[in-house]
């Protein structure tokens, strides 16, 4: 999606192809989103035994980048779940404090 105005234009891009590509950028650059629609073009006169070749390296690279996604996923999943905790723990206390204080407006109000 494109947005123009005066100002400025912004492309907004799909999360999973921005992790795909930050990931990917890594290990193999030409299976990058924005590369991917050119390598026909690139390797049209390849022979089949460098084909071959390249294959093999694309489907290591794309077992890597299972790895790291999972990896990435993980490290997401606990910062989720340890954000969560946190603000738990934070709503708690200010739960606990206001109720502190109602318990002492009622105690005055009795003595």
């Amino acid at each position: 999606m494109t947005t123009t105005s005066a100002q400025a234009t912004v492309t907004a891009r799909n999360p999973g192809q921005e992790l795909y590509d930050s990931i990917m950028r890594g290990i193999e650059p030409e299976l990058c989103s924005d590369t991917i629609p050119h390598l026909a073009e690139k390797y049209k006169d390849e022979s089949k035994e460098d084909r071959a070749k390249r294959v093999e390296r694309y489907n290591k690279a794309y077992t890597e980048f299972d790895r790291a996604a999972a990896t990435h996923i993980k490290q997401l999943k606990t910062a989720k779940k340890a954000h969560k905790k946190e603000a738990m723990r934070s709503a708690e206390i200010k739960s606990q404090a206001e109720e502190a204080v109602k318990l002492r407006q009622m105690e005055s109000l009795f003595s």
